[in-house]
């Protein structure tokens, strides 16, 4: 669910950020920089605690108050043109193709987005680049000055200071997104809705629907559900086969044929609203841009607009793009013609975090096999099949490409953790559920379950690896009674078989849940475990030194070994597993092990973290 905003500020020229990449620390030190990274780590810790009255406070309701104190007034907020998202999933993701769409476009941009994976500064970008640390930590005075000042001349039961997740929102002008859905959760969400202005909403269930139109009669806002993306052409040079086709310069066709009506029919999905009741909204933003940006320099421009849309004056950002070009395009996209600028924007939006595929270059050093990090937060039943599917397609890439004549076998891991309000329960069988019915693979070969570096309160600076691997990361389950002779290990074990640490080495996490998600993965997968066939009784030669002692479990599915991996296990600490997969791939070189990370964005970023591999 989508809203907008667009006004015309009071005079005041918006503040322009630069975004120069050359010097990022620009002219702050380390110990500055930690300061205002050891704040925020303070606000994140808070969030777990109880206001000193034992009862957890509602923070939103507190919101007005702090940013009024930080000085975002109403005044300020109305001379700002945003767009705001809300939604169970993908809120991110859409705010990243709508501000990559704008940018290419020549708008300039700033985006809000939560949660970060390795930088605190990924949450605030402007013109797709994360802030310099002086300017993030210059903002980050002003606006924690102010309400500290304010805070400390609170009386008892006084609003205080806010947690880091409202603090950095109000940092970043008050705007963002607000995730879940269903019926009564669309109509918290709902609270989005503004006056007079167009909600757009992708399609929902009957009860989510009834709700949201409850809200935007109530508050008089205009309730729309745009056309399909499917439903637009892509201009003449830009290729007939989709965005991918997308070349990597503009066309340069005349207006009359660029514009061209090339509509193909779309049929609506059952239970959809006719989707030309949103016809109007389309490159509303772009047709109010070009007559305004025309009006102000003094220019006459032919462009689509509505009624609604010629009565709505604009803020004009010193540097956007050209007038006549945003008249062209609104008039394309009232064709139902893709401009070659919301094409390019959609296919070149990155997004870390999310579907992105990393091959590790400590395992690539180390020789032996190769080690591909699948990387996707996925942390609902709905994106836990989405998030499987993408896998098995990525593995089917990967088995029918060329590999290395030595590479004989691809094997398949799961890294998963979630956080605690999640439901493991319900995510690892939404998973197995969409693997099972996949063509490339139907089952993993082992799965890690791990504990994360942060989330839960808490907040790591940007270069934190999360300290030095243990000795003994694993704790596997225990075999199959088919496999158990296999076992070599000297690692002791529970009259369960399942192995523990020694003292020595005894992780000092709680391992509870973890466990607890292993113990939910085998007995929902039991039922498609394969033994190995007799002749693999014995573990080859190349085990995995791990600690004190050496694992050899067989892989279940196709009865082959991958050596230092059981089934099943628990590592004590997410570098120990990152070890303990590279061991893996390292002892084998005819192995390509692919790992899927995935039920929490915390472990995504965690995971990038440790490979090095922080969003830029």
């Amino acid at each position: 669910m989508c809203t907008w905003k667009n006004a015309l500020g009071s005079g005041q020229r918006p503040r322009v950020f630069t975004t120069s990449r050359a010097n990022d620390n620009d002219d702050i030190s380390d110990a500055e920089w930690s300061e205002v990274e050891a704040r925020l780590g303070e606000m994140a810790a808070s969030k777990s605690r109880p206001s000193v009255s034992g009862v957890r406070r509602n923070e939103f309701e507190l919101m007005p108050i702090f940013m009024q104190r930080a000085g975002l007034t109403p005044q300020r907020l109305a001379a700002l043109n945003f767009l705001h998202v809300a939604g169970t999933k993908g809120k991110g993701s859409t705010c990243a193709m709508a501000e990559s769409v704008l940018r290419t476009c020549g708008y300039r941009t700033a985006l809000y987005t939560s949660p970060h994976l390795v930088d605190v500064r990924e949450r605030l970008r402007v013109d797709g680049q994360m802030l310099p640390r002086a300017e993030f930590a210059a903002a980050f005075h002003r606006v924690y000055g102010a309400l500290r000042s304010a805070a400390d001349r609170d009386e008892a039961g006084g609003p205080g200071m806010p947690s880091f997740f409202y603090f950095v929102t109000i940092m970043g002008g008050g705007g963002g997104e607000g995730g879940r859905g269903g019926g009564k959760i669309a109509r918290e969400k709902a609270g989005i809705m503004k006056y007079g202005r167009p909600v757009l909403v992708s399609p929902q269930e009957p009860e989510a629907m009834e709700a949201l139109r409850e809200v935007a009669s109530r508050v008089g806002a205009q309730l729309l559900q745009p056309t399909p993306l499917e439903s637009y052409s892509l201009l003449p040079g830009t290729g007939s086969t989709g965005l991918d086709a997308a070349s990597s310069s503009p066309p340069s066709p005349s207006p009359q044929s660029t514009f061209a009506v090339r509509h193909k029919s779309a049929t609506q999905p059952p239970g959809k609203r006719d989707s030309t009741r949103g016809k109007p909204q389309r490159a509303r933003w772009e047709a109010q841009y070009g007559a305004a940006a025309a009006a102000a320099a003094g220019e006459e421009v032919q462009a689509v607009t509505s009624a609604t849309a010629s009565r709505r004056r604009v803020a004009l950002v010193p540097g956007g793009p050209d007038a006549a070009a945003a008249a062209l395009r609104a008039a394309a996209v009232q064709s139902l013609t893709l401009p070659y600028e919301y094409a390019a924007g959609l296919r070149n939006v990155r997004w870390p975090g999310r579907s992105q595929v990393v091959e590790d270059e400590v395992a690539a050093s180390r020789g032996g096999g190769r080690l591909t990090v699948y990387l996707d937060g996925a942390h609902t039943p709905e994106s836990m099949g989405v998030c499987a599917a993408w896998f098995g397609g990525e593995l089917a890439k990967a088995g029918s490409s060329a590999n290395p004549p030595y590479t004989t076998r691809h094997a398949a891991v799961l890294l998963f953790n979630c956080m605690r309000e999640r439901d493991p329960a319900v995510l690892l069988p939404a998973l197995s559920a969409a693997l099972a019915g996949a063509e490339t693979v139907r089952a993993f070969d082992a799965a890690l379950f791990t504990p994360m570096l942060s989330g839960g309160g808490v907040l790591l600076p940007a270069g934190d690896t999360g300290g030095k691997t243990k000795s003994h990361p694993l704790q596997p389950s225990s075999p199959s009674p088919s496999v158990q002779s296999s076992v070599q290990s000297s690692v002791p074990a529970t009259a369960t078989g399942t192995a523990v640490a020694s003292p020595a080495t005894a992780p000092v996490n709680d391992l509870t849940l973890q466990t607890r998600m292993r113990d939910i993965w085998e007995s929902i997968d039991a039922a498609v475990r394969q033994p190995p066939p007799p002749e693999a009784a014995v573990a080859e030669p190349h085990g995995l030194q791990q600690g004190v002692g050496t694992l050899g479990l067989y892989s279940r599915g196709n009865g082959k070994c991958l050596n230092g991996l059981p089934y099943a296990s628990v590592a004590e600490s997410l570098p120990a597993a990152l070890e303990a997969l590279r061991g893996a791939a390292a002892a084998d070189p005819r192995v390509h092990v692919h790992v899927l990370v995935t039920g929490s964005l915390y472990l995504v970023g965690d995971v990038l973290r440790l490979l090095n591999r922080a969003p830029m």
